[in-house]
């Protein structure tokens, strides 16, 4: 099998990494990872240093994506197939707005700790009566 970049090392820290639904048992394999975008479209792998950016029934998001570099692949009516080179990523990024990863602050983070530990310490002190 040919290699692909693979989404969950290069992006995984900004974009919420999904695999094919058609593949569960390969999640191993970068070919089936993919980055859910809204309206329904997504990113996925398709060689070396190209990734394939699916659109379902947006021509104006296609016309937006082959301005700044993309080549179509494939056209239909539900949608096309668009494909860019990896150094494209950030501007498909900002057109087809992918799912990123939450991120919380430090002190976001030490406040849910606080929360947590007082509800396990009234939950021990029901059962300890």
């Amino acid at each position: 099998m040919n290699k692909c970049i693979n989404l969950k090392k290069k992006y995984g820290d900004r974009f919420r990494i999904a695999y094919d639904e058609s593949r569960p048992t390969n999640r191993d394999q970068p070919w089936y990872q993919i980055i859910r975008c809204r309206g329904g479209h997504e990113i996925f792998p398709h060689g070396d240093n190209d990734f394939s950016v699916s659109l379902d029934n947006a021509p104006r998001l296609s016309k937006r994506l082959q301005a700044i570099g993309c080549r179509l692949h494939q056209s239909g009516n539900d949608g096309d197939t668009l494909l860019f080179n990896v150094e494209l990523f950030d501007q498909v990024a900002d057109i087809v707005k992918p799912y990123r990863k939450k991120r919380l602050s430090p002190e976001h983070k030490a406040a849910l700790a606080d929360r947590m530990r007082a509800i396990h310490a009234q939950k021990a002190s029901k059962i300890a009566v």
